[in-house]
C-alpha cells in the first residue's frame, strides 16, 4: 500500500488499520502491542545466536577489500527493549552495510522479531586487545569519545600555528 512507501525505514513494522467510529481492529490493535513488548523482551542463548551466525556466514561469507576480509567469530545478545547484539570478530570496519542487513534481517526472521527495532554493534578483537593493554600501561582506552578528543586538540593546535 502507499502507506508502505511512506514508512520504508520501517518494513519489520506492521501495519493494522483501525477505525475509531466503529472500533474495527482496535482490540487487534492492543494485542498486537502486548505480542510486541513480549518479543522486544526475548532473551536468546549465546548457543543459538552463534549456530544462526555460523550458518549465515557459510551460506554467505562477508566480502573484504583486497587481502583483509571480515571474520566473524561469535555474536551475544546484551540487551533488551530494543533487542541489541554484539558481534565480534576481525576486520569488522571492511563489512559492508548490505551485509549488516542480510544479519539483521535474517536475525529477526529466526526469531521473530517482527514490530521491534533490532540493533547490532559490531567490536573488533584487536581494538579490544589493544585497549587492554592501554589500560595495563595505565592510559586511557581509545573509544570514539577519546578519538574525538584528540581530533579536536589537534584542531586547536593546528589554528594556533
Amino acid at each position: 500500500p502507499k502507506i508502505a512507501n511512506t514508512f520504508k525505514f520501517t518494513p519489520w513494522a506492521p501495519l493494522i488499520f483501525t477505525s475509531s467510529v466503529t472500533g474495527q481492529n482496535v482490540t487487534k490493535l492492543f494485542d498486537l502491542a502486548l505480542d510486541i513488548d513480549a518479543r522486544r523482551h526475548q532473551e536468546l542463548k549465546t548457543r543459538q545466536l552463534n549456530d544462526l551466525l555460523q550458518k549465515l556466514i557459510q551460506r554467505h561469507p562477508p566480502a573484504g577489500l583486497k587481502n583483509t576480509h571480515p571474520k566473524l567469530r561469535y555474536m551475544v545478545q546484551t540487551d533488551v527493549a530494543p533487542p541489541w547484539f554484539v558481534i565480534y570478530g576481525s576486520n569488522l570496519k571492511f563489512i559492508h552495510w548490505s551485509y549488516k542487513r542480510y544479519l539483521e534481517r535474517h536475525v529477526r526472521e529466526t526469531f521473530n522479531f517482527a514490530g521491534t527495532p533490532i540493533r547490532f554493534s559490531f567490536r573488533d578483537e584487536k581494538q579490544i586487545k589493544a585497549n587492554k593493554a592501554r589500560v595495563a600501561e595505565g592510559k586511557e582506552p581509545v573509544t570514539k569519545k577519546y578519538k574525538e578528543e584528540q581530533e579536536k586538540l589537534a584542531r586547536e593546535t593546528d589554528k594556533a600555528k
